[in-house]
């Protein structure tokens, strides 16, 4: 499902748990003007993905079927969304796991439970960066 805003801007948010996805939605709408896709999982988001035309990508860590570190690596190795910029949502705050994401290619990281502050500033870069290519792209064999 394709929706367009004013702006343009189309964001998948992944999460396991409906009441982050619906409050990342909400935020997403009402403060940037943003179309909000959801996904469940890192599998059903791979799906969502293919689909082409997102701008931002924002993910929990830990989830069933694919975690957001897998789904990373997806994203970061399939060429049509390599340069999508990717946020990632989690519970698990400690160095180690900030450098695991980092390195596998995570833009930003914002750890849960999070002030709507925190959310903006590690957003709002993401989605002022320039406009990312938008290709539709064959789902995988």
């Amino acid at each position: 499902m394709t929706r367009k805003t004013k702006r343009g801007l189309r964001v998948l948010v992944v999460d396991d748990v409906a009441e982050i996805r619906q409050a990342v939605r909400w935020f997403l709408e009402s403060r940037h003007g943003c179309a909000v896709d959801e996904a469940e999982d890192g599998l059903a988001a791979v799906h969502e993905l293919m689909s082409g035309g997102y701008d931002l990508l924002v993910t929990d860590l830990l989830m069933p079927l694919m975690n957001g570190l897998e789904l990373t690596g997806f994203v970061r190795s399939t060429p049509a969304l390599a340069r999508l910029p990717i946020l990632m949502l989690t519970t698990r705050g400690d160095d180690a796991d900030r450098r695991r994401a980092e390195l596998i290619g995570v833009d930003a990281y914002v750890v849960k439970p999070f002030a709507p502050e925190s959310f903006e500033q590690a957003v709002a870069p993401l989605l002022k960066a320039r406009p990312r290519p938008r290709k539709r792209t064959a789902p995988p064999a």
